[in-house]
């Protein structure tokens, strides 16, 4: 009695409908890939700048301590540029205190990055005892 009548363009209107729904939905997942991306990579670009200045810091502590080697009297302070070109990586350092306990402090610095930190010795003829060292913030 019925007789059912089937729309052959409404088919049309299913397939445009769910394209434009996985349009959005692949949208928003790229969106979201691309954000967290440039965050990786300016995380990973602080981290690197982080360890450049830190290797900085560790640099000039060696030559500090290859300077109270040579003269266990020394005392006074100096800098080092490790790289010149980009990116710019540099240290400097202080020593003081009187044989055997010298303190060393010492600040590396890479783009933005700084790392400083504090060595202390126990002994410094006739081999360097380090009794600490430290980060400091």
């Amino acid at each position: 009695m019925f007789k059912r009548y089937i729309n052959k363009d409404s088919d049309g209107y299913v397939a445009l409908i769910t394209m434009l729904v996985i349009l959005a939905v692949s949208s928003v997942i790229a969106s979201a890939l691309l954000v967290l991306g440039t965050d990786w990579l300016r995380t990973s670009q602080t981290v690197e700048e982080g360890t450049r200045a830190r290797n900085a810091a560790d640099s000039c502590t060696e030559a500090a301590l290859a300077l109270i080697a040579a003269s266990s009297s020394f005392t006074g302070s100096g800098s080092i540029t490790l790289s010149a070109s980009a990116p710019a990586v540099s240290c400097s350092y202080t020593v003081s205190g009187t044989a055997p306990t010298k303190t060393i402090v010492v600040s590396g610095v890479s783009n933005a990055a700084t790392k400083k930190l504090t060595t202390i010795t126990s002994q410094v003829t006739p081999s360097i005892i380090i009794s600490s060292s430290q980060v400091v913030p």
